[in-house]
């Protein structure tokens, strides 16, 4: 009995040693845990009830927005301002000598991929306009990424509309495309965004992160949760490329992207600004393909319905008597372009110029 209790206490004494071993070796690795899990890890410190910075994240929930860019968010320079705009600080009361321009659009508004805002075609374009007028001018960049015009709809009633913008350039019609080639299609978006889930464990879990060896681990786990939104049901690459065809050929799926556009144009109308409509650039289906292999099956599809929102564009244009940006896909090299639609500083460059050129008599 003695020779028993002997090995339990041994065994009890070298567990011991070995956990707070494994204890240490866990708090360096989660104190010091790479950047590319920042997210597992944030959700834990939430779950811990801690105070988290949350400057590094780029975006944020709402409670009815679905999600926002982060205010004051910076990622080896400053990203955003205060209000969560990718431009410098503003007021937003304007005074009287201010020309103040407002972009709406996805990660191609925001200037995704591109980590200096200054080089953004929103930025470029106000160094242009600020060249032809007295007035100072503020163009502000309200590109949130992965929008589609639902998010840029809710966000203009809530918040955008009370910055007073004189002039609102509204460029979408990409990210609409991907909603409309995912099944169960339904005009409010609800078959493609939902809310994040997943970032609040149970009771008895939030107990087991005492120990930092389950920090450590659950970090890792939870890192790929969608804590802020779910963005789609599925990867693109597990589509099936015959039902794609059919739905992109089908015309009850753009209308969701009718009626926010135009419920949009109509509400900056009402605002009394100026509104441009800047149809969305697609690059080649060649370059889609070797750019994107998730798209590698469905690009010719999704250029397809990227098209078919481009006519809506014009439609609306014309329908509300409002200017209508062309992008022209023959000024824009295919070295400019990122992957399928994002741009190098020299394609943003082109890209603001376009708008300038458009914009120019607006100023004058």
């Amino acid at each position: 009995m003695k020779k028993i209790l002997k090995i339990i206490i041994v065994n009890i004494f070298v567990f011991t040693i070995l956990w707070s071993f494994l204890e240490l070796v866990c708090y360096t690795a989660y104190e010091n845990i790479p950047s590319k899990y920042r997210n597992g890890k944030r959700i834990v410190e939430l779950n811990l009830g801690r105070k988290v910075s949350n400057t590094e994240q780029s975006i944020i929930s709402h409670p009815y927005l679905l999600y926002t860019n982060n205010p004051n968010h910076f990622d080896s320079i400053k990203q955003h301002n205060s209000l969560g705009y990718r431009s410098p600080e503003f007021n937003l009361k304007k005074d009287s000598n201010t020309v103040r321009v407002l972009t709406l659009g996805g990660s191609t508004t925001y200037g995704y991929l591109n980590k200096n805002p200054h080089k953004t075609w929103p930025s470029i374009l106000q160094r242009k306009l600020q060249k032809i007028t007295s007035k100072k001018v503020e163009v502000i960049n309200g590109g949130l990424n992965y929008a589609t015009s639902a998010e840029l709809l809710s966000s203009y009633i809530f918040r955008h509309r009370y910055i007073n913008a004189d002039i609102v350039v509204i460029h979408t019609g990409g990210n609409d495309a991907a909603a409309q080639i995912f099944p169960n299609y339904n005009p409010e978006y609800s078959h493609f965004r939902s809310n994040g889930s997943g970032s609040h464990l149970r009771p008895k879990e939030r107990f087991l992160l005492r120990s930092n060896v389950f920090k450590f681990f659950y970090s890792i786990w939870l890192n790929n949760t969608r804590s802020v939104y779910n963005d789609q049901p599925y990867s693109f690459s597990l589509l099936d490329k015959s039902e794609v065809s059919k739905r992109v050929a089908n015309d009850s799926n753009y209308v969701g992207f009718t009626r926010n556009l135009d419920l949009l144009v109509k509400l900056v109308k009402l605002d009394n600004s100026e509104v441009l409509l800047m149809e969305f650039l697609h690059a080649s289906k060649e370059k889609t393909r070797s750019t994107r292999r998730d798209l590698k099956n469905i690009a010719g599809e999704i250029i397809h319905a990227t098209n078919k929102n481009i006519e809506i564009m014009k439609s609306i244009s014309l329908k509300h008597n409002i200017n209508y940006i062309n992008l022209n896909p023959n000024l824009f090299k295919n070295e400019w372009f990122i992957d399928n639609c994002h741009l190098t500083p020299q394609g943003e460059e082109m890209k603001a110029q376009i708008a300038f050129n458009q914009m120019k008599s607006l100023l004058k």
